[in-house]
Formats: structure tokens, sequence, C-alpha cells
């Protein structure tokens, strides 16, 4: 009998969280060090990335690190909408009533159209770049909006990589996914 998708997000996020400094940090660093060895984050120009909440993989240091690169952030909106905008490190981040920070009432609006990377948060995928995420349909709403799409690449701990998980119609596939041992690529 397969699990539910509330019972896998409850799950994965369980054993992401059950994760140790010791392993998280060097995990953190080696998913890191691959987005920046990989010629499409390498060639970007903008980035989307998240702030990490709830044991998500922290990119933080990364993100701060970016000079030839404009990184942004999803700012969540009314009816489960999201945008993107530049982060700066002049602008406040806020949090949001999720508790998630994002980028405050300063922060510059960034066309969808000029993100060519996306950094996706998950709490599940498969080895078919199918993503579990947190059920808020946030994400899935704004990429399956998009046309052209950018690069899509969810960001997780190896800990979480489900055997397969099970397709909803409304799901968006990811183009790679990267964890601390791999950057995997799919058709």
């Amino acid at each position: 009998m397969s699990a539910s998708r509330p019972e896998l997000r409850t799950l994965y996020r369980t054993q992401r969280n059950n994760l140790s400094v010791n392993e998280r940090l060097p995990a953190q660093k080696n998913i890191a060090h691959q987005l920046k060895q990989h010629p499409r984050v390498k060639s970007s120009t903008c980035i989307a990335a998240y702030w990490a909440t709830d044991g998500e993989v922290d990119l933080a240091e990364w993100m701060m690190g970016q000079t030839q690169v404009t990184v942004t952030l999803p700012r969540m909106g009314s009816n489960k909408t999201m945008q993107f905008y530049r982060l700066d490190a002049t602008d406040t981040l806020v949090r949001n009533q999720f508790g998630i920070l994002e980028p405050g009432a300063t922060a510059q609006l960034i066309s969808s159209q000029e993100i060519s990377v996306m950094l996706v948060p998950l709490v599940s995928f498969d080895a078919m770049g199918n993503r579990l995420g947190r059920g808020g349909g946030y994400y899935d709403r704004f990429l399956s909006a998009l046309a052209p799409r950018p690069y899509l690449v969810g960001v997780g701990f190896a800990c979480q990589q489900h055997p397969k998980l099970t397709e909803q119609t409304w799901d968006v596939r990811m183009d790679a996914v990267v964890t601390e041992n791999a950057f995997m690529e799919f058709n």
C-alpha cells in the first residue's frame, strides 16, 4: 500500500529535520559547490532562489556570495500567487503569513521572463524529476503559467528521494534535482 501525499510530506520532513548539524552543514556546502560548478547556473544572469525554512537546504551563504548574477526571492501574494524580487543586501526581509522570510516593500520586482534558472525547495523528489512540495501549490501555479519556463532545479537532501511519486495533473516536473550526492538531470 502506498502512502498518501500528506503522509509522504510528514515522512520526508521528519527525515530532513532529523539530519544532524554534522550531516547538514557539509551537505549544504556540497550542494552549493555543485550549483557553482553547473554550466546552466554559472552562465545564468538571473536566478530565482528561496529562503530556507522547516529544515530545507539553506542557500543563504551561496546567495549572498553571488556577485555576477541577480538573485531573486519569492514574495507570496493573495490567491496563492507569487512574484520574485531582487535580493539586495540593503533591503529588509520580512516574515510572511507562513513565517517565511521574503523581500520587503522596497525590493525591486523582477519579471519572470528574466529568470533563467529557478532553485525550487522540495519535501521529496523521485528519479523522474517529480517534486513533492509543501502542499500549497504556489510553485506549480507560478510555473504552469510561464512560457518559456526557466531551468528548474529542485534542491534537497539525498534522504528526501522517494522511489516513485504519484504525479498529479497540476504537478510541474523539475529539469534537475541537486543533492549533496549528485546533480541529477532529467529528460
